[in-house]
């Protein structure tokens, strides 16, 4: 609690949205881009976005620079017509010593056109029944393809 701004003002909690996904061509893809941010908070006027994480260790340099998930909140809030919008981890670590550590994220456009290209890239392999194994993976759990891959691969 020691880390918390006591300058920010929370705007919302478990903020839901859903907006355009579109390719680097500009078209629109099928399906929508869907999520829920942790917090929201201001700040001297400033918005900033907060996914919360816990981790067994401090996070390495560099993972919230490349973390597709800070992608997409900020592509979120662009398609909502907030450019302005910062993005920040806010990552507790479960060690003997537990602390908070805030790693804030930004994005250049051109990480927003990648993302419509990846997305399409998956539509892709989705329509085309391309289902790669993990098997053991904890994330077969909860796959909405699960029963898909299970028929194929097991």
């Amino acid at each position: 609690l020691a880390s918390l701004d006591p300058e920010e003002e929370i705007e919302a909690v478990s903020m839901p949205f859903s907006v355009p996904l579109i390719d680097a061509s500009g078209n629109r893809l099928d399906k929508p881009l869907i999520g829920e941010y942790d917090l929201v908070v201001r700040r001297n006027g400033i918005r900033t976005i907060v996914d919360w994480k816990t981790s067994a260790r401090r996070w390495p340099k560099g993972k919230a620079d490349t973390d597709l998930q800070a992608t997409c909140y900020l592509w979120a809030e662009c398609q909502q017509g907030r450019t302005a919008t910062q993005f920040r981890f806010d990552v507790v670590t479960k060690t003997k010593e537990p602390t908070c550590e805030q790693y804030p994220a930004t994005r250049p456009p051109e990480d927003f056109a990648q993302l419509g290209e990846l997305v399409h890239i998956l539509e892709r392999i989705v329509t085309n029944d391309c289902f790669l194994p993990r098997t053991g993976s904890w994330e077969c759990a909860n796959c909405p393809y699960g029963e898909a891959c299970e028929g194929r691969h097991r």
